[in-house]
């Protein structure tokens, strides 16, 4: 800059993103592919700095984001079991700010390589509204 002054302010704000998925997806939980193992503090490190915590029910204090480890019909690169994740956030901004930052997560488990793929999630009957 050509000015006179020797100090000044540099400001970072974060970006904004405006969450909007279609009617077949739920739009505050994202669907994790090629989960290594049932390793719920694993997941929970790198899918909890996305939400915030929030009061879920009156009265009931919950923290997010849940999730929900099962075993897939399909075996995994790193084992013969593979499992799949279901996180849940408590906000649509939470869920599309974590979608945005991993889409695919590359990590180690195990001392071996991993990626797992990230998008949202389908609705099911068990979705609550």
């Amino acid at each position: 800059m050509q000015t006179e002054e020797t100090h000044g302010t540099v400001c970072v704000s974060p970006a904004f993103i405006t969450p909007g998925v279609n009617e077949e997806y739920d739009d505050c939980s994202l669907y994790v592919s090629e989960v290594p193992a049932e390793n719920y503090d694993f997941l929970y490190t790198i899918f909890a700095r996305y939400a915030r915590s929030d009061t879920y029910i009156e009265n009931e204090r919950r923290f997010f984001p849940k999730i929900t480890i099962r075993k897939s019909n399909k075996e995994s690169a790193f084992n013969t079991e593979g499992y799949y994740a279901i996180i849940q956030y408590s906000h649509p901004y939470d869920a599309a700010f974590a979608l945005n930052m991993l889409q695919k997560v590359r990590a180690q488990y195990d001392g071996k390589d991993i990626t797992m793929r990230v998008r949202y999630a389908f609705k099911n009957s068990r979705t609550k509204k």
